[in-house]
């Protein structure tokens, strides 16, 4: 991670940024919350070239919003999971599906709704 994506900026919104604020980042939290663990059913629910994928999880795992964790199995599989600092952004994830939808219409509110179905997977909720 770059020491600094905000050089000169001192706020918190912009330390936030540094963490969370690239493409992908709140969606592979968000999925996280979801229940979502391994490498590959990240890749697979979000739609997401795995060289992004490992990117983000690094990112995220560097600065103590995942743990990358050794389980039981073929391949050395790992799995991912959210740490305290990491659950804490629920309610940020909350606020901005809030926001996309307030004040919408039925059919723009559907467009921004937080449905984990990628093409050819039942959505689980």
């Amino acid at each position: 991670m770059r020491s600094s994506e905000f050089p000169g900026q001192l706020c918190s919104v912009a330390r936030s940024l540094e963490v969370v604020g690239e493409w992908w980042t709140l969606l592979v939290v968000r999925e996280a919350f979801f229940g979502t663990r391994r490498f590959s059913d990240f890749e697979t629910r979000l739609g997401i070239a795995k060289n992004v994928l490992s990117d983000r999880l690094a990112k995220l795992v560097e600065a103590g919003v995942m743990a990358r964790n050794a389980v039981v199995g073929r391949g050395n599989p790992r799995d991912y999971t959210l740490t305290p600092m990491g659950r804490d952004l629920f309610p940020a994830i909350v606020v901005l599906m809030q926001w996309a939808t307030a004040g919408s219409t039925a059919a723009s509110a559907r467009r921004f709704a937080c449905s984990t179905a990628s093409p050819g997977r039942k959505s689980r909720r």
